[in-house]
């Protein structure tokens, strides 16, 4: 987690300024997605109405939720940063605020259930397209040859289901060479209920039962006296070995 922490946070924020000198990435990134527009001025249209009509009134709930809004918006505008993920919390508030602003008109127009159908009809069905185009999208998603492997290993090789399973690769991005990331320990528990170990090649070598190692090419050829003997049960990208 700290080494996540100090690259995802404190490498990026502190090396972002040359790359993104704006301080308006984020506002724009909002304003240039479709559903969050929307909402925004559903919200802010049904907040003034119902300000006007003093069906609603300053509370710390509202104020809490435009802190939680805003601030990070700020921060991160001002900071230089320029992933667009870093943004996702603010959708939370939004959402929320969103919805119960439309239980406020709800209730102001329980006798005219009609009209606030035909308000909320057009919205829906802007926010359901996008949400569609979103959807095609993930049919897309590039996910690593890394995972792949690991997924594709463990459908050939249901025997090897529930093993102990060590690594070593020289494309970590976050950790050591020696330690599992999250979305390979993800993929590895999900697509064989492998038990993660960390510690690499050495940490390997000293077991004394059945296990496995998955290693790239490079660090294979450079541990050919600890792995050179063992059996490949899968290889591609990466290799597959077991002892």
């Amino acid at each position: 987690m700290g080494q996540m922490f100090g690259v995802d946070v404190t490498l990026r924020i502190a090396g972002s300024a040359d790359a993104n000198p704006s301080y308006t990435f984020f506002t724009r990134y909002l304003l240039g997605y479709r559903p969050i527009v929307v909402i925004t001025v559903i919200a802010a249209c049904i907040f003034l109405f119902m300000l006007f009509k003093k069906k609603i009134s300053y509370s710390n709930n509202i104020l809490a939720f435009l802190l939680w809004i805003f601030i990070p918006l700020f921060v991160y505008d001002f900071s230089h940063v320029y992933y667009y993920w870093y943004i996702f919390p603010v959708y939370i508030p939004l959402l929320m605020l969103a919805g119960i602003l439309i239980q406020k008109l709800y209730q102001y127009l329980e006798n005219k259930k009609g009209l606030f159908c035909a308000i909320m009809l057009i919205p829906l069905l802007i926010v359901g397209i996008e949400c569609r185009s979103t959807l095609n999208e993930l049919d897309n998603l590039e996910i690593s040859g890394f995972q792949n492997d690991i997924k594709a290993a463990m459908e050939q090789n249901p025997q090897l289901h529930q093993m102990d399973i060590y690594v070593e690769k020289t494309d970590n991005e976050y950790k050591d060479s020696y330690y599992w990331e999250q979305a390979g320990l993800l993929a590895a528990e999900l697509s064989g209920d492998l038990y993660c170990k960390e510690g690499g090649v050495d940490a390997f070598s000293e077991v004394e039962g059945d296990a496995l190692i998955i290693v790239d090419p490079e660090i294979y050829e450079e541990n050919q006296q600890q792995l050179g003997n063992l059996e490949i049960v899968y290889q591609n990208e990466y290799l597959l070995l077991k002892k």
